[in-house]
């Protein structure tokens, strides 16, 4: 992708940014259209791409704090608010394919949950002294 210890231009570090946050951005937007028929793995493989790429940019915010400290602001105003823009809709992206993988989960813990009791695996009397935890409120 890019090394953050060769950008020696502040300009150059924020258009890197720019570029990685729209990557990142147009595959989980691409993944959010298809989610329905994604499986887990795929979903998580998602989600740990998503995670080296993030950890890339913040590399390059450090670099271009490095960068700032050494030369000023300069005439960066545009390209902060892009990635202001663009982390913004990240954000949001990421936290609808959070909801969609934790319904997912609900919907799993009922299935097996619904099969259980089914199967007669639940259906001991529980003893007077225990409490019992339904998994389906975390």
């Amino acid at each position: 992708m890019f090394q953050t210890n060769t950008i020696t231009s502040l300009n150059e570090v924020l258009e890197t940014q720019i570029a990685g946050f729209r990557t990142v951005l147009q595959v989980s937007e691409k993944s959010l259209e298809q989610i329905e028929s994604l499986s887990i793995d795929v979903l998580r493989e998602l989600l740990r791409y998503r995670q080296e790429w993030i950890d890339k940019i913040q590399k390059l915010e450090e670099r271009r704090l490095e960068l700032t400290d050494q030369a000023g602001e300069g005439d960066t105003g545009a390209y902060v608010q892009e990635i202001s823009r663009l982390a913004s809709r990240l954000v949001k992206v990421g936290e609808e394919i959070n909801a969609h993988l934790e319904q997912r989960k609900i919907k799993y813990i009922k299935l097996i949950s619904d099969t259980a009791v089914g199967k007669g695996y639940r259906q001991r009397t529980p003893r007077p002294d225990t409490k019992i935890l339904d998994i389906t409120q975390e």
